[in-house]
């Protein structure tokens, strides 16, 4: 048995070194991409015999392919973000010259109308169908330009509208005609802006539609002013020019249609008298309070447009506590303390509950004008003490 065990060992390093043997035969194929060498570093008899017991049945495993590569790590783009390309206004010499070849226009015709009528050359009715005539030739003069000269078309098309709004506003037509059909005139005008706005398009002619039509009724408005009428104008005009800005993304159209909304309700509320016109001024004012509460966030926030109708979103408390007490009087010290705690809670309890679908900083705005309406309220109902201990 001692004699035995050195053989042993012997047999078994020789078992050992071929294994070794054949690992880094297998190494090296693997490595190099290559196939091993049938029968290197393998005993002649074993490779001879084949395998045997259990593993004869398997076919001949003496070849290995080349190992597969492992497929490179698919990589998914990111969705690109919705931008909104807007149409950027540059200050050519072509822009100065367009505008100010219409203001000459403008100057000279209005010169030649005024000597004409100073010396009795044309009646009023010339005079009025001549100012309306100038103003059609102006909107089809840049409606001729609409393919090849854009600018010009924006150009001749503002001065159109603006021309046709003095027209209306003017005590020649009112005179000529009477205050309702020139109302029912500049109405109709204002429509064909609009309009005019969405065929060309154009942000100046909607801007001007709204600002000169709204200047003009203001005029018209103050031979005859009617709550209803003038409550009817600033709405049905709000809402147009709103919804044109929302569809061509027009923020600096859309700041001033707020503009125009805020102060258009708080001066129509100074006439509202009797519970029908006062639960009709609540119903818009309610309205346009929400349209602040929500349009201000729409938008990537990269127009400083935009940015100052956020920023003008923080007078949205103060201005519908302003509303509510001018149209009801609100008198006593009570009733007014509450209703400006009441226009508080409600904005920052809207403002916390939207905070989902509004910008931060449309957010933050809109807290802020609750907390100054709170303060208003604390500082209604409180002594003058705790009013600065409170806004302390």
């Amino acid at each position: 048995m001692s004699e035995d065990l050195p053989a042993s060992i012997e047999a078994l390093t020789d078992r050992v070194q071929r294994l070794e043997a054949d690992l880094a035969q297998l190494r090296a194929a693997l490595a190099g991409g290559g196939n091993p060498v049938p029968g290197a570093g393998v005993a002649p008899t074993t490779l001879a015999s084949g395998p045997t017991g259990p593993w004869a049945s398997l076919p001949n495993r003496g070849a290995f392919p080349p190992p597969r590569p492992l497929p490179a790590p698919q990589t998914w783009p990111r969705p690109a973000r919705p931008t909104i390309e807007r149409p950027r206004v540059e200050v050519t010499s072509e822009t100065i010259l367009k505008w100010a070849g219409v203001a000459l226009v403008v100057l000279a015709v209005g010169f030649a109308v005024s000597t004409a009528i100073s010396r009795g050359w044309i009646g009023p009715e010339l005079q009025l169908v001549g100012a309306l005539l100038f103003a059609a030739a102006l909107v089809g003069s840049g409606l001729h330009l609409r393919a090849t000269r854009l600018a010009w078309t924006h150009a001749l098309c503002t001065g159109g509208v603006l021309a046709l709004f003095t027209t209306i506003a003017s005590d020649l037509f009112v005179d000529q005609t009477n205050s309702n059909l020139a109302m029912a005139a500049l109405a109709v005008a204002a429509a064909a802006g609009i309009g005019l706005a969405q065929l060309v398009p154009s942000q100046l002619v909607a801007t001007a539609s709204l600002l000169g039509g709204t200047v003009a009724w203001s005029v018209l408005s103050y031979r005859e002013p009617s709550f209803w009428r003038n409550l009817g104008w600033i709405g049905i005009a709000s809402a147009a020019a709103l919804v044109l800005a929302l569809l061509h993304h027009w923020f600096a159209l859309r700041f001033l249609t707020m503009t125009v909304g805020l102060l258009g309700i708080f001066v129509i509320a100074l006439d509202a008298e009797g519970s029908p016109e006062r639960l009709a001024l609540c119903i818009a004012a309610v309205l346009w309070w929400t349209v602040l509460l929500r349009i201000p966030s729409i938008g990537e926030l990269t127009s400083t447009w935009q940015q100052l109708e956020i920023q003008l979103a923080t007078l949205s408390a103060p201005w519908a506590f302003g509303v509510l007490a001018v149209a009801f009087d609100l008198d006593n010290r009570s009733d007014t303390g509450m209703a400006a705690l009441g226009v508080a809670c409600a904005t920052a309890a809207a403002a916390v509950g939207m905070r989902r679908w509004i910008l931060p900083a449309h957010l933050v705005s809109l807290l802020v004008g609750a907390s100054i309406q709170l303060s208003i309220g604390v500082a209604i109902l409180a002594t003058t003490d705790a009013t600065f201990v409170a806004l302390g």
